[in-house]
C-alpha cells in the first residue's frame, strides 16, 4: 500500500509525448532530482477525465517554472494516448505526457486499481513525489468527481516549501490549517511551544 513518506514504486514504461508527437520510453529515475506528480484517470476518452487533463494543463508552467514535471496515467496504451490527444478539443494543446499503463503494473504499485470496474478500472488518484523519490501526498476521489489543478498546484508548492525548510531536532516550520501562502508558515520550537497553541 502506498503510503507518504515511503519511496515512489518504480518504473520502466513508454509515454506518449504530444508536443514532440512521440512515443518514448522513461523510467521514474529519469526525474530524480525534479518534483513529478503523478494524475492517475480512470480513463481515456471518457468525461470527467479529459477536462482533469486539460485542467492540469493550465497550470503546467508554474509547475515547470517550480522544478516539477507532471504525468497522466490510465491503463490506455501510448498509442490511444495520441489518437485521444489528437481528436479531443480539450487536449488538442496538451504539453505534458501520458504513460502507457497497459499491463497496469504502475497502477497496482501505486494503489491506482479500482474495486469498482461498473464506473472505471482506476481510480482518480493524484500523488506527489519529492526530489528525492519520496511520496510526500496521495490523495483518491470519486470517479466522476474531477480533480481541482490550482488547489493540487497549492499544496504542491506548500510541500516545495516545508522541502526546502528542513526540520533540525527541536525546530519545524509548519503551513497552518487553512494557510493562504507560504508567508504565513510558523516556526515551532519543541519542546518550548507544546500546549501553546
Amino acid at each position: 500500500m502506498l503510503k507518504i513518506n515511503m519511496p515512489a514504486p518504480d518504473f520502466s514504461t513508454f509515454a506518449y509525448f504530444p508536443e514532440e508527437k512521440q512515443i518514448k520510453k522513461i523510467e521514474l529515475k529519469d526525474y530524480l532530482g525534479k518534483w513529478l506528480i503523478l494524475s492517475f484517470h480512470p480513463g481515456d476518452f471518457t468525461f470527467t477525465c479529459t477536462t482533469d487533463l486539460a485542467a492540469f494543463n493550465n497550470i503546467f508552467q508554474q509547475l515547470k517554472d517550480n522544478n516539477a514535471f507532471i504525468f497522466g496515467v490510465s491503463i490506455d496504451s501510448a498509442y490511444v494516448h495520441k489518437i485521444w490527444i489528437e481528436t479531443s478539443k480539450l487536449m488538442k494543446d496538451l504539453k505534458y505526457p501520458i504513460l502507457d499503463d497497459s499491463n497496469q503494473k504502475i497502477s497496482r504499485n501505486y494503489g491506482a486499481l479500482s474495486d469498482n470496474d461498473f464506473l472505471s478500472d482506476l481510480e482518480r488518484l493524484t500523488v506527489i513525489i519529492d526530489p528525492d523519490g519520496i511520496v510526500k501526498y496521495i490523495e483518491t476521489a470519486d470517479p466522476r468527481l474531477g480533480k481541482d489543478s490550482n488547489q493540487i498546484l497549492h499544496k504542491f508548492l506548500g510541500l516545495k516549501y516545508l522541502y526546502e525548510h528542513h526540520p533540525t531536532d527541536n525546530l519545524f516550520i509548519i503551513l497552518p490549517a487553512d494557510w493562504k501562502n507560504v508567508d504565513e508558515s510558523m516556526t515551532i520550537n519543541i519542546p518550548d511551544d507544546i500546549g501553546k497553541f
